[in-house]
Protein backbone atom coordinates (compact mmCIF):
# COMPACT_ATOMS: atom_id res chain seq x y z
CA UNK A 1 0.00 0.00 0.00
CA UNK A 2 1.39 3.67 -0.51
CA UNK A 3 0.18 6.44 1.08
CA UNK A 4 -1.79 9.39 -1.05
CA UNK A 5 -2.85 12.68 -0.15
CA UNK A 6 -6.35 13.19 -0.68
CA UNK A 7 -7.82 16.60 -1.69
CA UNK A 8 -7.75 18.51 1.54
CA UNK A 9 -3.91 17.12 2.43
CA UNK A 10 -5.12 14.22 4.57
CA UNK A 11 -3.39 11.28 4.28
CA UNK A 12 -4.88 7.76 2.62
CA UNK A 13 -4.14 4.49 2.17
CA UNK A 14 -4.34 3.43 -1.46
CA UNK A 15 -3.76 0.33 -3.24
CA UNK A 16 -0.32 -0.02 -5.26
CA UNK A 17 0.07 0.61 -8.99
CA UNK A 18 0.90 -3.13 -9.12
CA UNK A 19 -2.08 -3.77 -7.05
CA UNK A 20 -4.17 -1.76 -9.31
CA UNK A 21 -3.61 -3.12 -12.61
CA UNK A 22 -3.84 -6.84 -11.28
CA UNK A 23 -7.55 -6.22 -9.95
CA UNK A 24 -7.75 -4.19 -13.46
CA UNK A 25 -6.91 -7.46 -15.22
CA UNK A 26 -9.31 -9.77 -12.98
CA UNK A 27 -12.28 -7.30 -13.42
CA UNK A 28 -11.68 -7.71 -17.27
CA UNK A 29 -11.24 -11.39 -17.09
CA UNK A 30 -14.40 -11.87 -15.62
CA UNK A 31 -16.11 -9.12 -17.44
CA UNK A 32 -15.33 -10.62 -20.90
CA UNK A 33 -16.07 -14.68 -19.58
CA UNK A 34 -20.22 -13.47 -19.61
CA UNK A 35 -22.50 -13.04 -22.69
CA UNK A 36 -25.64 -12.29 -20.64
CA UNK A 37 -25.96 -8.66 -20.08
CA UNK A 38 -27.65 -8.86 -17.07
CA UNK A 39 -24.82 -11.20 -15.51
CA UNK A 40 -22.41 -8.77 -17.05
CA UNK A 41 -23.56 -5.47 -15.44
CA UNK A 42 -23.81 -7.07 -12.17
CA UNK A 43 -20.54 -8.91 -12.06
CA UNK A 44 -18.82 -4.87 -12.83
CA UNK A 45 -21.02 -3.71 -9.82
CA UNK A 46 -19.63 -6.57 -7.33
CA UNK A 47 -16.15 -6.61 -8.34
CA UNK A 48 -15.47 -3.02 -8.19
CA UNK A 49 -16.98 -2.63 -4.95
CA UNK A 50 -15.33 -6.03 -3.65
CA UNK A 51 -11.75 -4.46 -5.00
CA UNK A 52 -12.02 -1.07 -4.56
CA UNK A 53 -14.15 -0.66 -1.42
CA UNK A 54 -16.48 1.87 -2.91
CA UNK A 55 -19.14 2.97 -0.93
CA UNK A 56 -21.19 2.81 -3.96
CA UNK A 57 -21.72 1.72 -7.27
CA UNK A 58 -23.82 1.63 -10.02
CA UNK A 59 -24.53 1.43 -13.98
CA UNK A 60 -27.28 3.27 -15.99
CA UNK A 61 -27.92 2.39 -19.56
CA UNK A 62 -29.72 4.84 -21.96
CA UNK A 63 -32.92 4.35 -22.98
CA UNK A 64 -32.97 5.21 -26.95
CA UNK A 65 -36.88 5.38 -27.44
CA UNK A 66 -37.02 7.79 -24.36
CA UNK A 67 -34.25 9.13 -23.89
CA UNK A 68 -33.66 8.10 -20.04
CA UNK A 69 -31.02 6.69 -18.24
CA UNK A 70 -32.41 3.60 -16.32
CA UNK A 71 -30.52 2.36 -13.28
CA UNK A 72 -30.08 -0.90 -14.40
CA UNK A 73 -27.74 -2.86 -11.28
CA UNK A 74 -26.81 -1.24 -8.00
CA UNK A 75 -25.05 -2.27 -4.90
CA UNK A 76 -25.90 -3.47 -1.12
CA UNK A 77 -29.43 -2.28 -0.15
CA UNK A 78 -29.71 0.78 -2.00
CA UNK A 79 -28.81 -0.65 -5.34
CA UNK A 80 -32.18 -2.92 -5.03
CA UNK A 81 -34.08 -0.95 -3.68
CA UNK A 82 -33.09 1.49 -6.88
CA UNK A 83 -34.21 -1.46 -9.37
CA UNK A 84 -37.42 -2.33 -7.40
CA UNK A 85 -38.05 1.39 -8.25
CA UNK A 86 -37.06 1.42 -11.89
CA UNK A 87 -35.14 4.41 -10.83
CA UNK A 88 -34.36 6.81 -13.85
CA UNK A 89 -32.72 10.06 -14.79
CA UNK A 90 -33.22 12.03 -17.56
CA UNK A 91 -30.59 13.12 -19.84
CA UNK A 92 -28.48 15.97 -18.92
CA UNK A 93 -30.27 15.39 -15.09
CA UNK A 94 -27.57 15.62 -11.98
CA UNK A 95 -23.77 13.99 -12.68
CA UNK A 96 -24.76 11.41 -14.60
CA UNK A 97 -26.87 12.39 -17.02
CA UNK A 98 -24.65 15.41 -17.53
CA UNK A 99 -21.50 12.67 -18.76
CA UNK A 100 -24.31 10.75 -20.56
CA UNK A 101 -24.45 14.04 -22.76
CA UNK A 102 -21.28 15.28 -22.94
CA UNK A 103 -19.48 11.86 -23.03
CA UNK A 104 -17.12 13.02 -20.91
CA UNK A 105 -15.80 11.38 -17.05
CA UNK A 106 -16.56 13.80 -14.55
CA UNK A 107 -14.72 13.57 -10.84
CA UNK A 108 -16.34 15.35 -8.17
CA UNK A 109 -13.79 15.16 -4.81
CA UNK A 110 -16.72 17.00 -2.65
CA UNK A 111 -20.18 16.80 -4.14
CA UNK A 112 -21.34 19.62 -1.60
CA UNK A 113 -19.53 21.99 -4.18
CA UNK A 114 -20.74 20.78 -7.52
CA UNK A 115 -24.41 22.30 -8.68
CA UNK A 116 -24.81 19.10 -10.75
CA UNK A 117 -25.19 16.94 -7.73
CA UNK A 118 -28.82 15.76 -6.77
CA UNK A 119 -28.76 13.67 -3.19
CA UNK A 120 -30.10 10.97 -3.03
CA UNK A 121 -32.03 9.73 0.48
CA UNK A 122 -30.82 6.00 0.23
CA UNK A 123 -27.03 7.29 -0.37
CA UNK A 124 -27.07 9.40 2.87
CA UNK A 125 -23.28 9.71 3.35
CA UNK A 126 -21.87 10.51 -0.65
CA UNK A 127 -19.48 12.96 -0.11
CA UNK A 128 -17.30 12.32 -3.49
CA UNK A 129 -18.52 11.16 -6.66
CA UNK A 130 -16.93 9.61 -10.02
CA UNK A 131 -18.70 9.13 -13.35
CA UNK A 132 -17.72 7.96 -16.54
CA UNK A 133 -19.39 7.46 -19.65
CA UNK A 134 -19.26 3.82 -21.33
CA UNK A 135 -18.53 4.78 -25.06
CA UNK A 136 -18.25 2.36 -27.58
CA UNK A 137 -15.97 3.19 -29.95
CA UNK A 138 -16.33 1.71 -33.51
CA UNK A 139 -15.08 3.44 -37.09
CA UNK A 140 -16.10 6.41 -37.57
CA UNK A 141 -18.43 6.36 -34.26
CA UNK A 142 -18.48 6.64 -30.83
CA UNK A 143 -22.03 5.72 -29.43
CA UNK A 144 -22.87 6.59 -25.27
CA UNK A 145 -24.50 2.91 -24.43
CA UNK A 146 -24.67 4.22 -20.32
CA UNK A 147 -22.80 5.48 -17.27
CA UNK A 148 -20.97 3.68 -14.45
CA UNK A 149 -20.91 5.22 -11.00
CA UNK A 150 -19.08 5.06 -7.83
CA UNK A 151 -19.78 7.01 -5.07
CA UNK A 152 -17.37 7.26 -1.82
CA UNK A 153 -18.03 8.41 2.14
CA UNK A 154 -14.81 10.77 2.57
CA UNK A 155 -14.49 14.01 0.70
CA UNK A 156 -11.35 13.50 -2.00
CA UNK A 157 -11.31 9.91 -1.60
CA UNK A 158 -11.64 9.67 -5.27
CA UNK A 159 -8.79 10.48 -7.19
CA UNK A 160 -7.45 10.27 -11.11
CA UNK A 161 -6.22 6.92 -10.03
CA UNK A 162 -9.84 5.40 -9.72
CA UNK A 163 -10.37 7.95 -13.11
CA UNK A 164 -7.79 6.07 -14.87
CA UNK A 165 -9.12 2.91 -13.54
CA UNK A 166 -12.76 3.12 -14.33
CA UNK A 167 -12.15 5.04 -18.18
CA UNK A 168 -9.61 1.58 -19.05
CA UNK A 169 -12.74 -0.71 -17.62
CA UNK A 170 -15.37 1.14 -19.11
CA UNK A 171 -14.13 0.46 -22.72
CA UNK A 172 -13.80 -3.03 -22.03
CA UNK A 173 -17.31 -2.90 -20.21
CA UNK A 174 -18.81 -1.00 -23.66
CA UNK A 175 -17.33 -3.77 -26.14
CA UNK A 176 -18.47 -6.65 -23.84
CA UNK A 177 -22.33 -4.79 -23.91
CA UNK A 178 -22.06 -5.19 -27.50
CA UNK A 179 -21.25 -8.88 -27.29
CA UNK A 180 -23.82 -9.63 -24.93
CA UNK A 181 -26.39 -8.31 -26.95
CA UNK A 182 -25.23 -9.56 -30.23
CA UNK A 183 -25.85 -12.63 -28.50
CA UNK A 184 -28.89 -11.64 -26.94
CA UNK A 185 -29.86 -10.84 -30.41
CA UNK A 186 -28.70 -13.78 -32.17
CA UNK A 187 -30.56 -15.98 -28.83
CA UNK A 188 -33.97 -13.59 -29.72
CA UNK A 189 -33.72 -14.54 -33.22
CA UNK A 190 -32.99 -18.42 -32.36
CA UNK A 191 -36.05 -17.95 -30.36
CA UNK A 192 -38.51 -16.10 -32.83
CA UNK A 193 -37.48 -18.99 -35.67
CA UNK A 194 -38.19 -21.55 -33.67
CA UNK A 195 -41.74 -20.11 -32.33
CA UNK A 196 -41.91 -19.74 -35.84
CA UNK A 197 -41.74 -23.10 -36.92
CA UNK A 198 -43.55 -24.36 -33.92
CA UNK A 199 -46.40 -21.93 -34.94
CA UNK A 200 -45.88 -22.93 -38.71
CA UNK A 201 -46.10 -26.55 -37.74
CA UNK A 202 -49.52 -26.16 -35.30
CA UNK A 203 -51.07 -24.50 -38.49
CA UNK A 204 -49.16 -26.98 -41.08
CA UNK A 205 -51.95 -29.73 -39.41
CA UNK A 206 -54.78 -31.26 -41.44
CA UNK A 207 -58.03 -29.97 -39.11
CA UNK A 208 -60.78 -28.24 -38.92
CA UNK A 209 -59.98 -23.85 -38.68
CA UNK A 210 -61.21 -23.65 -35.38
CA UNK A 211 -59.07 -26.58 -34.01
CA UNK A 212 -55.90 -25.45 -36.05
CA UNK A 213 -56.16 -21.67 -34.80
CA UNK A 214 -56.65 -22.87 -31.37
CA UNK A 215 -53.20 -25.08 -31.29
CA UNK A 216 -51.01 -22.10 -32.97
CA UNK A 217 -52.89 -19.72 -30.49
CA UNK A 218 -51.39 -22.12 -27.28
CA UNK A 219 -47.78 -22.17 -29.11
CA UNK A 220 -48.26 -18.95 -29.35
CA UNK A 221 -49.10 -18.11 -25.43
CA UNK A 222 -46.19 -20.82 -24.97
CA UNK A 223 -44.00 -19.08 -26.96
CA UNK A 224 -44.64 -15.32 -25.67
CA UNK A 225 -44.93 -16.51 -22.16
CA UNK A 226 -48.41 -15.52 -21.29
CA UNK A 227 -51.51 -17.24 -19.74
CA UNK A 228 -54.45 -16.23 -22.24
CA UNK A 229 -55.10 -15.01 -25.41
CA UNK A 230 -57.50 -15.44 -28.33
CA UNK A 231 -57.86 -14.83 -32.21
CA UNK A 232 -60.91 -12.83 -34.11
CA UNK A 233 -61.60 -12.97 -37.29
CA UNK A 234 -64.13 -10.78 -39.61
CA UNK A 235 -67.21 -12.34 -40.50
CA UNK A 236 -66.98 -11.82 -44.61
CA UNK A 237 -70.83 -11.96 -44.81
CA UNK A 238 -72.25 -10.49 -41.80
CA UNK A 239 -69.07 -7.88 -41.70
CA UNK A 240 -68.57 -8.39 -38.08
CA UNK A 241 -65.49 -9.47 -35.63
CA UNK A 242 -66.07 -12.52 -33.79
CA UNK A 243 -64.12 -14.55 -31.33
CA UNK A 244 -62.53 -17.85 -33.38
CA UNK A 245 -60.50 -19.33 -30.74
CA UNK A 246 -59.70 -19.06 -27.18
CA UNK A 247 -57.34 -19.82 -24.09
CA UNK A 248 -57.29 -18.92 -21.12
CA UNK A 249 -59.54 -16.39 -20.41
CA UNK A 250 -61.75 -16.49 -17.37
CA UNK A 251 -65.43 -17.67 -18.08
CA UNK A 252 -67.19 -14.26 -17.42
CA UNK A 253 -64.23 -12.03 -19.80
CA UNK A 254 -64.69 -14.70 -22.06
CA UNK A 255 -68.53 -14.87 -22.42
CA UNK A 256 -68.50 -11.42 -22.86
CA UNK A 257 -66.13 -10.97 -25.46
CA UNK A 258 -68.19 -14.01 -27.51
CA UNK A 259 -70.99 -11.76 -27.26
CA UNK A 260 -69.35 -8.68 -28.50
CA UNK A 261 -66.14 -7.49 -29.50
CA UNK A 262 -67.14 -3.93 -29.61
CA UNK A 263 -65.34 -1.34 -27.87
CA UNK A 264 -62.70 -3.80 -26.78
CA UNK A 265 -58.83 -3.90 -27.67
CA UNK A 266 -59.17 -6.28 -30.15
CA UNK A 267 -61.75 -4.13 -32.18
CA UNK A 268 -58.97 -1.06 -32.01
CA UNK A 269 -56.34 -3.14 -33.60
CA UNK A 270 -58.57 -4.46 -36.34
CA UNK A 271 -59.53 -0.60 -36.79
CA UNK A 272 -56.39 0.49 -36.65
CA UNK A 273 -54.57 -2.37 -38.38
CA UNK A 274 -51.60 -1.62 -35.91
CA UNK A 275 -50.02 -3.19 -32.78
CA UNK A 276 -51.13 -2.59 -29.37
CA UNK A 277 -49.12 -2.92 -26.47
CA UNK A 278 -49.97 -2.28 -22.70
CA UNK A 279 -47.38 -3.44 -20.10
CA UNK A 280 -50.19 -2.37 -17.11
CA UNK A 281 -53.62 -2.29 -18.04
CA UNK A 282 -54.64 -1.14 -14.78
CA UNK A 283 -52.70 1.92 -15.58
CA UNK A 284 -55.18 2.87 -18.04
CA UNK A 285 -55.96 2.04 -21.50
CA UNK A 286 -57.79 3.40 -24.57
CA UNK A 287 -60.82 1.58 -24.22
CA UNK A 288 -62.23 0.73 -21.49
CA UNK A 289 -60.66 -2.65 -19.43
CA UNK A 290 -62.10 -2.47 -16.03
CA UNK A 291 -63.70 -6.06 -17.45
CA UNK A 292 -60.34 -7.19 -18.10
CA UNK A 293 -58.58 -5.92 -15.14
CA UNK A 294 -61.13 -7.37 -13.12
CA UNK A 295 -60.39 -10.67 -14.51
CA UNK A 296 -57.30 -11.21 -13.11
CA UNK A 297 -55.08 -9.96 -16.63
CA UNK A 298 -52.81 -6.96 -16.54
CA UNK A 299 -50.77 -7.02 -19.73
CA UNK A 300 -51.68 -6.97 -23.60
CA UNK A 301 -50.18 -7.41 -26.78
CA UNK A 302 -52.35 -7.52 -29.77
CA UNK A 303 -51.21 -7.82 -33.36
CA UNK A 304 -53.64 -7.39 -36.81
CA UNK A 305 -53.88 -10.65 -39.08
CA UNK A 306 -53.41 -8.99 -42.61
CA UNK A 307 -53.43 -10.48 -45.51
CA UNK A 308 -52.09 -8.67 -48.69
CA UNK A 309 -52.98 -5.19 -47.61
CA UNK A 310 -56.98 -6.78 -45.97
CA UNK A 311 -56.79 -6.83 -42.30
CA UNK A 312 -59.15 -9.73 -41.43
CA UNK A 313 -58.40 -10.15 -37.91
CA UNK A 314 -56.61 -9.79 -34.75
CA UNK A 315 -54.57 -11.97 -32.97
CA UNK A 316 -54.54 -10.91 -28.84
CA UNK A 317 -52.82 -11.94 -25.70
CA UNK A 318 -52.90 -10.93 -22.18
CA UNK A 319 -50.86 -11.82 -18.93
CA UNK A 320 -51.82 -11.80 -15.83
CA UNK A 321 -48.53 -9.85 -14.75
CA UNK A 322 -47.40 -6.08 -15.66
CA UNK A 323 -44.90 -6.80 -18.51
CA UNK A 324 -42.46 -4.57 -20.86
CA UNK A 325 -43.38 -4.80 -24.29
CA UNK A 326 -40.97 -4.41 -26.50
CA UNK A 327 -39.93 -3.83 -30.27
CA UNK A 328 -39.15 -7.82 -30.07
CA UNK A 329 -42.18 -8.69 -29.00
CA UNK A 330 -44.37 -6.53 -31.74
CA UNK A 331 -41.41 -8.00 -34.55
CA UNK A 332 -42.43 -11.96 -32.85
CA UNK A 333 -46.08 -11.39 -33.01
CA UNK A 334 -46.05 -9.87 -36.71
CA UNK A 335 -44.34 -13.09 -37.47
CA UNK A 336 -46.61 -15.13 -36.24
CA UNK A 337 -49.66 -13.25 -37.04
CA UNK A 338 -48.85 -13.19 -40.92
CA UNK A 339 -48.54 -17.26 -40.78
CA UNK A 340 -51.80 -17.09 -39.07
CA UNK A 341 -53.60 -14.89 -41.57
CA UNK A 342 -52.36 -16.93 -45.08
CA UNK A 343 -53.20 -20.16 -42.84
CA UNK A 344 -56.85 -18.43 -42.19
CA UNK A 345 -57.09 -17.22 -45.87
CA UNK A 346 -55.75 -20.28 -47.18
CA UNK A 347 -58.92 -22.47 -44.80
CA UNK A 348 -61.04 -20.29 -45.93
CA UNK A 349 -60.55 -20.43 -49.72
CA UNK A 350 -60.35 -24.29 -49.32
CA UNK A 351 -64.09 -24.06 -47.60
CA UNK A 352 -64.84 -21.88 -50.36
CA UNK A 353 -63.55 -24.31 -53.63
CA UNK A 354 -64.92 -27.83 -51.46
CA UNK A 355 -68.57 -25.86 -51.62
CA UNK A 356 -68.13 -24.74 -55.42
CA UNK A 357 -67.33 -28.77 -56.05
CA UNK A 358 -70.09 -29.46 -53.57
CA UNK A 359 -72.33 -27.34 -55.85
CA UNK A 360 -71.01 -28.63 -58.76
CA UNK A 361 -70.98 -32.26 -57.90
CA UNK A 362 -74.77 -31.58 -56.92
CA UNK A 363 -75.69 -29.84 -60.87
CA UNK A 364 -73.52 -32.43 -62.12
CA UNK A 365 -75.86 -35.10 -60.60
CA UNK A 366 -78.89 -33.17 -61.61
CA UNK A 367 -77.08 -33.41 -65.33
CA UNK A 368 -76.50 -36.72 -65.26
CA UNK A 369 -79.81 -37.60 -63.82
CA UNK A 370 -81.19 -35.53 -67.14
CA UNK A 371 -79.41 -37.15 -69.50
CA UNK A 372 -80.01 -40.52 -68.56
CA UNK A 373 -83.71 -39.51 -69.08
CA UNK A 374 -83.37 -37.95 -71.92
CA UNK A 375 -81.56 -40.99 -73.18
CA UNK A 376 -84.31 -43.52 -72.08
CA UNK A 377 -86.57 -41.05 -73.51
CA UNK A 378 -84.57 -40.87 -77.11
CA UNK A 379 -84.39 -44.78 -77.28
CA UNK A 380 -86.71 -46.23 -75.11
CA UNK A 381 -87.25 -50.07 -75.00
CA UNK A 382 -90.41 -51.29 -74.19
CA UNK A 383 -91.52 -55.19 -73.04
CA UNK A 384 -94.82 -55.35 -73.95
CA UNK A 385 -94.71 -59.19 -74.09
CA UNK A 386 -92.74 -62.05 -72.76
CA UNK A 387 -89.95 -62.35 -75.51
CA UNK A 388 -91.01 -59.18 -77.44
CA UNK A 389 -89.60 -55.94 -77.44
CA UNK A 390 -90.99 -52.27 -78.54
CA UNK A 391 -88.49 -49.38 -79.92
CA UNK A 392 -90.83 -46.18 -80.48
CA UNK A 393 -88.01 -43.88 -82.18
CA UNK A 394 -88.92 -40.37 -82.33
CA UNK A 395 -86.83 -37.15 -83.86
CA UNK A 396 -84.00 -37.07 -85.88
CA UNK A 397 -81.50 -39.31 -85.83
CA UNK A 398 -77.44 -38.89 -85.99
CA UNK A 399 -74.40 -40.65 -85.04
CA UNK A 400 -74.28 -40.07 -81.61
CA UNK A 401 -78.02 -40.68 -81.42
CA UNK A 402 -77.64 -44.10 -83.32
CA UNK A 403 -74.87 -45.25 -81.33
CA UNK A 404 -76.66 -44.92 -78.23
CA UNK A 405 -80.01 -46.54 -80.05
CA UNK A 406 -78.24 -49.79 -81.07
CA UNK A 407 -76.37 -49.91 -77.70
CA UNK A 408 -79.83 -49.41 -75.65
CA UNK A 409 -81.18 -51.90 -77.89
CA UNK A 410 -78.87 -54.78 -77.32
CA UNK A 411 -78.33 -54.65 -73.62
CA UNK A 412 -82.70 -54.72 -73.52
CA UNK A 413 -82.28 -57.87 -75.71
CA UNK A 414 -79.81 -59.39 -73.22
CA UNK A 415 -81.56 -58.45 -70.35
CA UNK A 416 -84.93 -59.33 -71.29
CA UNK A 417 -84.29 -62.30 -73.81
CA UNK A 418 -86.10 -61.07 -76.04
CA UNK A 419 -86.75 -63.05 -79.26
CA UNK A 420 -88.87 -60.28 -81.63
CA UNK A 421 -88.04 -56.60 -81.63
CA UNK A 422 -90.59 -54.11 -83.45
CA UNK A 423 -88.99 -50.77 -84.65
CA UNK A 424 -91.09 -48.00 -84.72
CA UNK A 425 -89.94 -45.17 -87.29
CA UNK A 426 -93.55 -43.20 -87.09
CA UNK A 427 -92.17 -40.72 -85.17
CA UNK A 428 -88.75 -40.46 -87.49
CA UNK A 429 -89.54 -37.30 -90.01
CA UNK A 430 -86.40 -38.02 -92.29
CA UNK A 431 -84.86 -41.00 -93.15
CA UNK A 432 -81.98 -40.35 -95.49
CA UNK A 433 -78.51 -43.25 -96.21
CA UNK A 434 -77.06 -42.51 -92.81
CA UNK A 435 -80.49 -43.08 -91.05
CA UNK A 436 -81.40 -45.90 -93.25
CA UNK A 437 -77.88 -47.75 -92.57
CA UNK A 438 -78.21 -46.95 -88.87
CA UNK A 439 -81.22 -48.86 -89.07
CA UNK A 440 -80.11 -51.57 -90.93
CA UNK A 441 -76.79 -51.91 -88.85
CA UNK A 442 -78.84 -52.46 -85.82
CA UNK A 443 -81.01 -55.15 -86.93
CA UNK A 444 -78.38 -56.92 -87.91
CA UNK A 445 -76.70 -56.59 -84.37
CA UNK A 446 -79.83 -57.57 -83.27
CA UNK A 447 -80.04 -60.77 -85.49
CA UNK A 448 -76.97 -61.50 -83.98
CA UNK A 449 -78.15 -61.99 -80.60
CA UNK A 450 -80.54 -64.56 -82.04
CA UNK A 451 -83.60 -61.55 -82.50
CA UNK A 452 -86.07 -60.68 -85.34
CA UNK A 453 -86.32 -57.50 -86.04
CA UNK A 454 -89.59 -55.91 -87.42
CA UNK A 455 -89.62 -52.18 -88.74
CA UNK A 456 -93.15 -50.40 -88.77
CA UNK A 457 -93.65 -46.94 -89.48
CA UNK A 458 -92.83 -46.55 -92.74
CA UNK A 459 -94.65 -43.83 -94.67
CA UNK A 460 -94.92 -43.34 -98.06
CA UNK A 461 -93.11 -40.55 -98.45
CA UNK A 462 -90.14 -42.03 -96.79
CA UNK A 463 -90.83 -45.57 -99.02
CA UNK A 464 -90.29 -43.28 -101.69
CA UNK A 465 -87.11 -41.43 -100.39
CA UNK A 466 -85.55 -45.05 -99.48
CA UNK A 467 -86.36 -46.78 -102.63
CA UNK A 468 -84.92 -43.07 -104.92
CA UNK A 469 -81.20 -43.04 -102.34
CA UNK A 470 -81.11 -46.83 -103.22
CA UNK A 471 -81.92 -48.55 -99.73
CA UNK A 472 -83.08 -52.30 -100.30
CA UNK A 473 -85.03 -53.74 -97.72
CA UNK A 474 -86.16 -56.91 -98.93
CA UNK A 475 -84.52 -58.74 -96.15
CA UNK A 476 -86.48 -56.71 -93.34
CA UNK A 477 -89.35 -57.70 -91.92
CA UNK A 478 -91.79 -55.31 -92.53
CA UNK A 479 -95.28 -53.59 -91.66
CA UNK A 480 -96.91 -50.55 -91.84
CA UNK A 481 -97.95 -49.64 -88.86
CA UNK A 482 -97.44 -50.97 -84.86
CA UNK A 483 -100.19 -52.65 -84.52
CA UNK A 484 -99.82 -54.85 -87.70
CA UNK A 485 -96.34 -55.31 -86.42
CA UNK A 486 -97.60 -56.36 -82.62
CA UNK A 487 -99.43 -58.72 -84.88
CA UNK A 488 -97.19 -60.10 -86.51
CA UNK A 489 -94.99 -60.43 -84.02
CA UNK A 490 -97.13 -62.34 -81.62
CA UNK A 491 -98.47 -64.82 -84.51
CA UNK A 492 -94.75 -65.66 -84.39
CA UNK A 493 -94.46 -66.55 -80.58
CA UNK A 494 -97.76 -68.71 -81.45
CA UNK A 495 -100.46 -65.79 -80.12
CA UNK A 496 -102.83 -63.77 -81.58
CA UNK A 497 -104.74 -60.32 -80.51
CA UNK A 498 -108.44 -61.93 -79.51
CA UNK A 499 -111.79 -59.88 -79.33
CA UNK A 500 -112.29 -58.21 -76.10
CA UNK A 501 -114.87 -60.09 -73.90
CA UNK A 502 -118.29 -58.39 -73.59
CA UNK A 503 -118.83 -57.19 -70.16
CA UNK A 504 -121.77 -59.04 -67.91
Amino acid sequence: MTQRSDWNGKSVSRPSLHQWLEVSRQAARQISATLDLSELLSRVVHLLQQNFGYYHVHVYLLDAETGCLNMVEGSGKAGRVMKEQEHRLKLGEGLVGSVAVSGQPVLVPDVNYDKRWIPNPLLPETKAELTVPLILREPGEEKVLGVIDVQNNKVGSLTDDDLVLLEGLSEQIAVAMRNARLFEELEQLNRELSALNSVSTALGRSMPLDELLGSALSQVLETMNCSAGLIALLDPQAEELGMFAQQGLPDALRARLEESLDATLCALVFEGSDDLGIGDLSEGAPVDVSGIVAAGLRSYLGTPLMVKGETIGTLCIFDQRPRQVTEADFRLMRAIGGQIAIAVQSARLLEETQRSLEKLQSAYEVQDKLTRTVRELSSPVIQIWQDILVLPLVGGIDAARAGRIMEDLLEGIVRHQAEVVIIDITGVPVVDTSVANYLLQTIKAAGMLGAKSILVGIGGRIAQTLINIGIDLSEVETRGNLQAGVEYALSLMGQAIGPRGEEE
